[in-house]
């Protein structure tokens, strides 16, 4: 199957839970996969890298092929960080086996809406302060469905309740949520001790 090929990028209109079943998962081919996830990262990185150039013609702008390059290498190990974390977890909330392909598709998949970053890109940098606004929240928005997507493809591919997906997908957030907090409690506690040692 040719990753070319228009026809083999209609799944890509179909309601999220349709292409997030077993059954349709199992009709991609690895290119297709892969050219999807590469698709999805540039797009991102894209808008990053356009978002961050300066608007005012005569500030000098750094070198935006470089920009582009390190924003996308970032975004990939990252993607590698995060599926690799939540496949560990995976494996040991299962007593079962657990192939990592079906696990890499809905992780691709979950990324789709990432394409809509750059045409937000393009439409919110000419507005200044309020673009950069309207941008981060559409950020959010995007984070967010990504979430949901992710957690719906956890559902149906594992057949786990919905809490129970959205809490894997968001581990590796709580996870970094609770050490900051044991952080900051830890180093409250440092201070409170050296100010009650100095009044002593």
């Amino acid at each position: 199957m040719s990753a070319c090929d228009a026809a083999n990028w209609l799944w890509v209109f179909d309601a999220p839970r349709d292409i997030l079943a077993p059954s349709a998962q199992s009709k991609l081919s690895r290119t297709t996969l892969l050219a999807s996830l590469a698709s999805s990262l540039f797009s991102y990185s894209l808008a990053e890298t356009f978002m961050a150039q300066p608007l005012h013609p005569l500030v000098r702008a750094g070198a935006p092929l470089a920009w582009l390059c390190i924003n996308f290498s970032l975004q990939c190990v990252a993607f590698s960080l995060v599926l690799g974390m939540l496949y560990e977890f995976l494996r040991v909330f299962r007593d079962q086996p657990t192939p990592f392909g079906p696990w890499f598709s809905i992780g691709v998949m979950a990324l789709l809406p990432l394409h809509l970053l750059l045409p937000l890109a393009l439409l919110c940098r000419p507005l200044g302060t309020g673009g950069y606004l309207i941008y981060t929240l559409g950020e959010l928005g995007i984070a967010a469905a990504m979430i949901r997507r992710w957690a719906w493809g956890v559902q149906m591919q594992y057949e786990w309740p919905l809490w129970g997906a959205y809490l894997l997908v968001l581990s590796p957030l709580l996870i970094i949520c609770l050490g900051i907090l044991f952080c900051t409690a830890l180093f409250l506690t440092a201070i409170s001790l050296v100010l009650f040692g100095a009044i002593l």
